[in-house]
Parts: C-alpha cells; sequence; structure tokens
C-alpha cells in the first residue's frame, strides 16, 4: 500500500578511495612535466581551397577555421567560384602555440613532441555555420620555419574517409619565450587573432 507521504531517504556518504588507488592515481605519468617549454607564435596564411572533382561545390560563403585546444582562429568568409571550383582568402591567421621539447621527443625531426592543431572548412548559410571538412597537422616541424621563410603545404580537407578540398596555406612561426618547467605561464592568455 502507497504511504501518504514520501519517506525521506539517508543521505549516502561519498566513498572514499582506496589508499593503493590514491597512489596508483598519483603516479600516473605525466608526459610533459620536466620537459623543456617554449613558447611559438604561428602564422598561417591561408591561400584559398581547390574543391576536388566529383564533390559539390556550395554556393553559399566560406571561412576557414584554425582550432588549437580552445583557442580559434578564422578567415573572413569568401565564396567559391563555380567555374574553376576555388575560393580565395589571402588571410593570415596567428595563434600561440607550447611545444615540449624532452629525451623522448629528441628523435622526432623537429626535436619537440608533437602539437596537433585542427583546420575545418566552415560553410555559411541561412540555417547557421557548418563544417564541410576538416584535417589535422602536426606543427611542431614548422617551430624551424621563421617568418621571413614560410613553409608552402597543401592540405587534404576530408569529411570521414572522403577527400573535399585542398587547402593551400604557409606555415611559420618565432619564438616567444622559454617557458618554466612546472608550465605555468601567468601570462597565457586566449592569444587567438587575424591578421589582415
Amino acid at each position: 500500500t502507497a504511504l501518504p507521504y514520501s519517506v525521506p531517504q539517508r543521505p549516502t556518504r561519498p566513498t572514499r578511495m582506496p589508499s593503493s588507488l590514491l597512489a596508483a592515481a598519483r603516479a600516473r605519468p605525466r608526459p610533459h612535466i620536466g620537459s623543456e617549454q617554449l613558447k611559438y607564435q604561428y602564422f598561417v596564411t591561408v591561400h584559398g581551397l581547390t574543391f576536388l572533382p566529383g564533390g559539390t561545390c556550395p554556393s553559399s560563403n566560406l571561412s576557414v577555421l584554425w582550432t588549437r585546444g580552445s583557442k580559434t582562429a578564422i578567415t573572413q568568409e569568401a565564396a567559391a567560384d563555380a567555374q574553376s571550383r576555388s575560393a580565395i582568402f589571402g588571410q593570415t591567421l596567428t595563434l600561440i602555440c607550447t611545444l615540449f621539447r624532452s629525451p623522448s621527443a629528441a628523435s622526432s625531426s623537429s626535436g619537440f613532441s608533437e602539437k596537433l592543431c585542427g583546420f575545418a572548412l566552415i560553410r555559411h548559410g541561412s540555417r547557421g555555420a557548418q563544417t564541410l571538412a576538416k584535417c589535422k597537422v602536426d606543427m611542431a616541424p614548422f617551430a624551424s620555419a621563421p617568418p621571413s621563410a614560410p613553409l608552402r603545404r597543401t592540405l587534404t580537407l576530408s569529411k570521414g574517409s572522403a577527400a573535399i578540398a585542398k587547402l593551400d596555406v604557409s606555415i611559420s612561426s618565432r619564438l616567444q619565450k622559454e617557458l618554466p618547467r612546472d608550465g605555468n605561464d601567468p601570462s597565457d592568455r586566449s592569444d587567438a587573432s587575424s591578421l589582415s
């Protein structure tokens, strides 16, 4: 029989993690602790993109979004030419990246641990912004490319396993400063912008 009132539930006590599990959690490796940390300002000039044969060339405006963690930079909107299936941007974006140099990264060509950033092709339509294709790029090898001698690359933007477009970019960087080995940088803020 249902009671005409609710029975108060006993508050449950928070469970404490066993000391053995707590010690194991504290002992987990933190890969960048003790690594040499260098802050670089990266510059990416987005020249343009070309849609690959067989795919649809959208008529709405497009932009290229560059992301590194929670930081983003985006080009101004541009329309693709229906005949050439290409869009021209001609805009330089900039973001700050912290690179880590450790003995385990010494065997890499750049001497730094991998630093992945994302590039995405955004379509601006009546229903808002939509991601058409994207790719990941390791920015560490470009730490040796000064702004006076950027490296030009062609990136393949894909949706799933299907290649959608080729993105033409130039990438360079310059050293900002060396960080403490604990990685705590009081001046580290959201440094994302675009340069006209």
